[in-house]
């Protein structure tokens, strides 16, 4: 895991960031590298990790999927331009519940797509979609 276990595992707030499809959002793994929120609410505690520790978010491309409070299961907050409800719902292998006030995801600020371009990956490497198209 090279680090990610003990920083997923500790951090007070982490994210996931994955390609949203079948095959990288699975329903049940075989080998667990960094505990999410396991099988439920008290299973981090249970295993002794502290308490508010855990995943906060999951960004794909296609999607922010947020965590329950009482049941910590991912649900489907936003979804990206050029992406629908359905199609978000049809790339997860699981029942993913939609929130109530589920809405487009609105494109990065200006000020981020600068910080980004010119701080974080100046070469260019990551796509970001800009309102009109991913740049």
């Amino acid at each position: 895991s090279g680090g990610a276990n003990p920083i997923g595992s500790l951090a007070k707030k982490t994210l996931i960031i994955a390609l949203h499809d079948t095959r990288r959002l699975i329903e049940k793994v075989d080998f667990i590298t960094t505990p999410g929120y396991i099988d439920g609410p008290g299973a981090r505690e249970k295993w002794g990790l502290p308490p508010n520790t855990g995943p906060e978010v999951i960004i794909t491309n296609k999607a922010v999927l947020r965590f329950d409070k009482t049941t910590r299961e991912a649900y489907l907050a936003t979804y990206h331009p050029g992406t629908t409800i359905d199609e978000v719902v049809k790339n997860t292998p699981w029942d993913l519940q939609v929130a109530d006030d589920v809405h487009e995801t609105e494109p990065p600020r200006v000020d981020e797509i600068r910080a980004l371009r010119e701080i974080l990956d100046p070469h260019r490497m990551i796509k970001i979609y800009e309102g009109r198209g991913y740049v």
